[in-house]
């Protein structure tokens, strides 16, 4: 996957669950038992993909230098 397709499929991702935890704290399902034990998963993953969208040029170079 190149890189312009990875930070695609990142930023993409990002949105998703950058969206369900603005639902979790702005709308009426936040008070919802299952709604709320989905956005405490999903807010690792939103970390993560912001995480690793800024730091894309490092972790692409440290990936690239272990396949040889």
């Amino acid at each position: 996957m190149s890189n312009r397709n990875l930070r695609t499929v990142l930023r993409v991702l990002h949105l998703l669950t950058a969206f369900v935890i603005v639902l979790y704290f702005y709308s009426p399902l936040g008070s919802d038992a299952g709604f709320a034990t989905i956005a405490r998963i999903i807010l690792p993953v939103l970390t993560l993909t912001g995480i690793a969208m800024w730091q894309q040029p490092a972790l692409s170079k440290l990936f690239r230098g272990t396949g040889r």
